[in-house]
């Protein structure tokens, strides 16, 4: 069991912070003339890899403080009893918040495996814990949503999805609120688009192509 701290930083404040470090570390690449295709098929100008921040220890401990307070956030009852990370790139944060809640980690993938035991959720559940899915990024929602069915149909409690990064799509906002649950980001592309540009790290040009780029999304 979980406790809630008496008070939280403003969340305007966390998410210029965060943004912060993603510049620090170099997370975001945007290129106006080359697109990226994300898993979800969407091909943008920006991309957003928090892979790269399990190379920076110092800017990884800032946003993993940040994710645990956002957890405690979240979750409005009394009681956590286990932290559900997204396969694969949620791997990593979800491992850190479980580790300095003190609490169980499980891992879901994306379908069960074939091999094995053919798991979908990898680790100890049981049926009536209340879990909190933490998610690298967030773009259509997609895997988050995956994540939560699973771990509803196994039996847990999961409402809530926290989340480094969101690109802040209506259709991810829309995905979770019809499945009753809410997304929690720590910062989003907006944030970060303004604070990588007062830093200096992207220009005038690269701003517009991605605000082009969220307009045409929706």
């Amino acid at each position: 069991m979980v406790s809630h701290p008496s008070a939280r930083p403003n969340a305007g404040l966390v998410a210029e912070e965060v943004a912060r470090q993603l510049v620090s570390a170099r997370i975001v690449v945007i290129d106006p003339d080359n697109l990226f295709t994300y898993a979800s098929g969407i091909r943008s100008p920006m991309y957003c890899d928090l892979r790269l921040l399990l190379g920076y220890p110092q800017e990884r401990t800032v946003v993993t403080s940040h994710l645990v307070n956002q957890v405690l956030e979240a979750v409005s009852v009394s009681r956590l009893d286990v932290v559900a990370a997204v396969a694969t790139a949620g791997i990593p944060y979800g491992a850190w918040v479980a580790d300095r809640l003190g609490l169980p980690l499980i891992y879901v993938r994306e379908r069960p495996k074939e091999h094995g035991t053919q798991q979908q959720i990898e680790g100890k559940i049981q049926t009536g814990w209340r879990a909190v899915v933490v998610e690298d990024l967030m773009t259509t929602g997609t895997s988050a949503l995956t994540t939560l069915r699973a771990l509803r149909e196994a039996g847990l409690a999961v409402d809530h999805c926290v989340s480094v990064f969101s690109y802040g799509l209506e259709r991810a906002r829309s995905a979770m609120a019809a499945e009753g649950a809410q997304a929690w980001p720590l910062t989003t592309v907006k944030t970060y688009l303004a604070v990588a540009e007062a830093q200096g790290a992207i220009i005038l040009r690269q701003r517009q192509a991605v605000e082009v780029w969220l307009a045409e999304q929706g």
